[in-house]
């Protein structure tokens, strides 16, 4: 049976009405869920649950997740989101388990199996049980089959690997330094910081997607001070000479590993290093600054921005206001990107995806290398052998 095929609208809804026509609803279900991807919004999985439930019994509800998404996400959220739906529902009413295979768990299904092990329903899908795979009202183009074959869906649930499960708290601790899961969950211990190049007036720049005709007039639109790229423009209209900025982060380049991706620190160092109050000030300050030009330049965003279409040279979209206000909106509580704009340092996460596990060994071997053939070890060397010698990835943030 057909639950959606290639549809970005309202995933989660069609599959609760999928499963509510071909099911016994005077029985009492457990529900499985296999995906290599786990939303990290937890108001996604509570409206799930509540809607499932209207007219579903269920007695048990178990999240199989790989192990790397849940490092990724967190242990310590995950673990207290059990705990709080648990304390709603009932004691080992839900249990999210980390499939810790050599590599990705990368199956989508969900099962239905009632109490008597007498019915059931199993949906196949392309969707992970990730925001933009299943939760979003308009998210990825996803498919979806369901089917209430007893056989399938038993089939199923044995297929799970359950010498590669996990609880929750497992996940400090690992049996081999050489695992995919330890490397990635001791890189994930830290951010990398380097040196950023950009500008403040290049993240306000005001940009617009070309049309083709657009494309074909690019030497005009460089004459009306236009950067051009491919199949977009952009121009920087706001000025921020002399607003308060300094390097005290430059001394995380120092205490962190040298990798190819820049200097890797542990989040506690960066954590006591970032002032959160100079990073509010600079924010107070930067929306001032922001709100005061685009009262002086409006007159000149809006006479490019109307010259543009009025050429047909842009696809029609948001105008420069809105764009910059929006830009500004989305800085105030983004921590990490204020810091960079302030100190001139970027600070990020290890940028691979969880199918890059090549180039996520390679950064684990760069940090463990470092630790090995300097002779003259850092603290943050130090922390980093002895998460490696107890295979505890958490360690490294915690003073030797």
């Amino acid at each position: 049976m057909k639950v959606f095929f290639n549809e970005s609208e309202d995933k989660a809804g069609k599959f609760v009405q999928s499963l509510r026509s071909v099911i016994d609803l005077n029985k009492t279900y457990r529900l499985s869920v296999v995906s290599c991807f786990l939303s990290d919004d937890v108001s996604d999985l509570s409206t799930f649950i509540h809607d499932l439930t209207q007219d579903i019994h269920l007695s048990k509800f178990t999240l199989y997740i790989d192990s790397r998404q849940i490092i990724k996400i967190g242990v310590t959220p995950l673990i207290e989101l059990s705990a709080k739906i648990c304390h709603q529902r009932g004691e080992d009413w839900f249990e999210i388990l980390a499939v810790d295979t050599p590599h990705l768990i990368h199956s989508k299904g969900y099962v239905l199996l009632s109490e008597d092990e007498a019915a059931g329903a199993l949906v196949v899908s392309s969707s992970n049980f990730s925001k933009h795979g299943f939760f979003d009202q308009v998210g990825n183009y996803e498919v979806a089959l369901l089917t209430t074959d007893l056989g399938l869906v038993k089939d199923f649930l044995a297929s799970i690997p359950k010498n590669h499960l996990k609880q929750l708290n497992e996940l400090e601790t690992f049996e081999s330094v050489d695992s995919f899961t330890f490397q990635y969950a001791l890189i994930r211990e830290g951010l990398f910081v380097r040196q950023w190049n950009g500008t403040i007036e290049q993240y306000f720049a005001v940009r617009y997607e070309l049309t083709e005709l657009g494309q074909q007039n690019a030497d005009e639109l460089k004459v009306l001070g236009f950067y051009v790229d491919v199949d977009t423009i952009c121009r920087t209209y706001l000025s921020f000479k002399n607003i308060t900025s300094d390097n005290e982060l430059l001394e995380l380049l120092n205490e962190g590993i040298e990798t190819h991706l820049g200097h890797w620190v542990p989040k506690s160092l960066i954590q006591n290093q970032v002032n959160k109050k100079k990073i509010e000030q600079f924010y107070i300050d930067l929306s001032a600054r922001v709100e005061q030009q685009v009262k002086q330049h409006k007159e000149e965003f809006e006479r490019d921005f109307e010259m543009l279409l009025a050429k047909g040279f842009i696809v029609s979209g948001q105008s420069p206001i809105p764009q910059t206000q929006e830009k500004l909106h989305q800085l105030e509580h983004d921590d990490l990107r204020l810091e960079q704009l302030r100190s001139r340092l970027s600070v990020f996460i290890v940028p691979y995806n969880l199918t890059q596990t090549r180039e996520i060994r390679g950064v684990f071997e760069e940090i463990r290398d470092a630790c090995v053939l300097k002779s003259k070890k850092s603290d943050v060397m130090l922390r980093v052998a002895n998460a490696i010698e107890q295979r505890k990835p958490s360690l490294v943030n915690h003073k030797n």
